[in-house]
């Protein structure tokens, strides 16, 4: 019998290499993620630092343009803060939609695996039955090996023209067109 070949081979590659794209697209956009956020976290914190320095500037009696030079710039890292959240919200967006690609890819490729192990298990019992014929093949050339080497008959009457015990002798019979 021929080796197994499943013909759509090159496209199962395909979708596995498609796969593997997306999976490590996704890696790399969850590692940005974590990065936005990181910078995020440290831009609150800076916008907490500078309320808490204001604070301390005005209670120990600085002149007002110290002051306003303090909030003009507590401002500034609270819109760097908005940014930074606005930033991880995107880079999330992106990931789901990665996500949701991967899952699509995958999906695609087992799809593919599935036919093929469907092939492949189609494949084996063929490949059984035909090995299974061929045995009885082989099992009948040795048994009429066997039997012309005996100085036997050449059919499979093997009663040799022996009572069989009551069996009926299942030749077929000429004159009734049949057994």
């Amino acid at each position: 019998m021929r080796p197994f070949r499943f013909r759509a081979q090159t496209v199962l590659e395909l979708r596995r290499a498609e796969e593997e794209t997306a999976r490590t697209a996704l890696a790399r956009q969850r590692a940005e993620c974590e990065r936005v956020q990181r910078l995020a976290e440290d831009a609150a914190v800076a916008a907490r630092a500078a309320a808490l320095t204001l604070a301390s500037t005005a209670a120990a009696g600085a002149r007002p343009a110290v002051l306003e030079w303090h909030r003009s710039w507590i401002v500034t890292l609270k819109r760097e803060v908005t940014a930074r959240v606005a930033a991880v919200a995107a880079a999330e967006q992106v990931a789901v939609k990665l996500a949701a690609a991967l899952g699509t890819a995958v999906q695609k490729k087992r799809v593919l695996e599935r036919l093929r192990e469907r092939a492949w298990r189609r494949y084996r019992v063929d490949s059984d039955r035909e090995h299974l014929r061929d045995m009885d093949r082989l099992a009948g050339m040795r048994h009429f090996a066997q039997a012309v080497e005996l100085g036997g008959e050449d059919d499979d009457d093997q009663s040799g023209g022996r009572d069989l015990g009551g069996l009926p002798d299942l030749k077929p019979d000429a004159g009734r067109g049949g057994f």
